[in-house]
């Protein structure tokens, strides 16, 4: 009697840990991670704004980068990682005591899930194209996101100059939109 009491107690103290671990160890890894995701988007900030292209991009990445292991803690803290760990749990099973193989999925799917999503935000959040119609539409500048007055080619701010030649009709046309705002031509850009 006396030994199931403590079993219970242990079992108690067990399930508490269990529940309260996950929660925990995001906390933490925020904790840790907040500071350097910070200063990653304030020094991408700061080079975009100074045209500094080389930071920017690098900047860029290692945001991501930060970004992975919350994304794994968050699906393992929303169960999602229950699944995760099955999968490695079939593997494990299958190859039995070559167990650090597991360990070498780790390292493949790490590189691949930021270059993943490095390739989505710059097809989709960071697309150049879109930008340009959505800095155009709200009379900004085309390199540095700034007001600028709508006759002016050149960005007051960075200097960037706003537009390019149209290959069909030969007047100037904003760079990076797809077609040219006179003649409706598809844009095709040397860069």
């Amino acid at each position: 009697m006396r030994n199931e009491s403590k079993f219970n107690d242990v079992e108690a103290g067990y399930k508490n840990a269990s529940f309260w671990y996950p929660s925990i160890q995001l906390g933490f890894q925020v904790l840790f991670l907040a500071p350097l995701i910070i200063i990653a988007l304030l020094v991408n900030q700061y080079a975009q704004s100074r045209g500094y292209g080389l930071i920017a991009l690098i900047s860029w990445h290692l945001l991501v980068i930060f970004f992975i292991p919350l994304i794994f803690k968050a699906f393992e803290f929303l169960q999602i990682g229950i699944i995760t760990q099955f999968i490695f749990d079939i593997i494990g099973a299958i190859f039995g005591g070559l167990v650090f193989l597991v360990q070498y999925v780790y390292i493949l799917l790490i590189p691949l899930c930021g270059f993943a999503i490095i390739k989505f935000l710059q097809k989709f959040v960071f697309n150049t194209k879109s930008q340009a119609a959505k800095r155009v539409q709200k009379s900004q500048c085309i390199n540095c996101a700034k007001m600028i007055k709508n006759q002016d080619a050149h960005c007051p701010h960075c200097g960037y100059y706003q537009y390019v030649e149209c290959h069909h009709c030969h007047e100037l046309t904003y760079k990076n939109l797809p077609y040219c705002y006179h003649c409706g031509t598809a844009q095709t850009y040397d860069s």
